[in-house]
């Protein structure tokens, strides 16, 4: 898990690897939000593409979106957007992007490389 923040773009890089749990994640964000180049307001890309969600279930994902949506409009109020490969980490995150929707007032989009993820953050 890597994270990064490029304050000049106002976008939050976040890099899973591997095996990561919904609590994994939850806390990997958690951390983000408590680091001392974060601001409220920057957009974040979750790069997922080397994840590993062959294990995840869709109380994971529940939890996740349950765990990530914070009242804080600053928070909320950015653009998300989730590199996934061709794999589980693509159904995941559309699942993801489809219950958090409803839920707040996050915009989430689903893509397959980081050019896109990096345009279609800075259209908002």
């Amino acid at each position: 898990m890597d994270i990064r923040i490029d304050e000049k773009k106002n976008i939050v890089y976040i890099t899973l690897e591997g095996e990561s749990s919904g609590k994994e994640i939850v806390d990997l964000f958690q951390r983000v939000l408590s680091m001392s180049g974060y601001k409220k307001g920057m957009a974040r890309i979750w790069d997922l593409r080397n994840g590993d969600f062959t294990k995840s279930s869709l109380d994971d994902i529940f939890y996740v979106c349950d765990h990530t949506s914070m009242p804080d409009d600053d928070i909320n109020d950015v653009r998300v957007a989730l590199i996934a490969g061709p794999d589980m980490s693509y159904a995941a995150s559309s699942a993801f992007a489809a219950i958090s929707q409803g839920s707040d007032q996050r915009s989430i989009n689903v893509v397959s490389s980081m050019e896109e993820a990096e345009e279609w953050v800075r259209e908002g």
